[in-house]
């Protein structure tokens, strides 16, 4: 993401908080073009300094707090896969934590 500062009032608005920006503020800006079935395709993206701060420190902490193995699996959800030798028809293969990802 590159760091920006409004020279002007800007139409777009922060797509977290939907903030609006004036002239002076800092806020951070991603445009993302890609390429698929033969047509191209770009969409960008601003971001408010506070957002982007709130954002990295939750998956900073996020990170930890699945490193310290403090996670009780207070979440579970049920994994589907599909029978050998069928296509439509699933299973219950597992439970998994939708917090850390670990088999319960």
């Amino acid at each position: 993401m590159n760091r920006k500062i409004a020279s002007r009032k800007l139409k777009s608005r922060c797509i977290c908080c939907n903030k609006s920006f004036g002239k002076g503020d800092v806020y951070y800006h991603k445009r993302v073009v890609f390429q698929e079935f033969g047509e191209i395709i770009a969409y960008e993206y601003i971001v408010c300094a506070r957002c982007k701060y709130v954002n990295e420190r939750q998956s900073e902490r996020q990170k930890r707090f699945i490193e310290s193995g403090k996670c009780h699996h207070p979440i579970t959800d049920v994994i589907w896969t599909t029978i050998a030798g069928e296509d439509y028809v699933k299973e219950p293969s597992h439970t998994e934590c939708c917090i850390c990802g670990k088999h319960v």
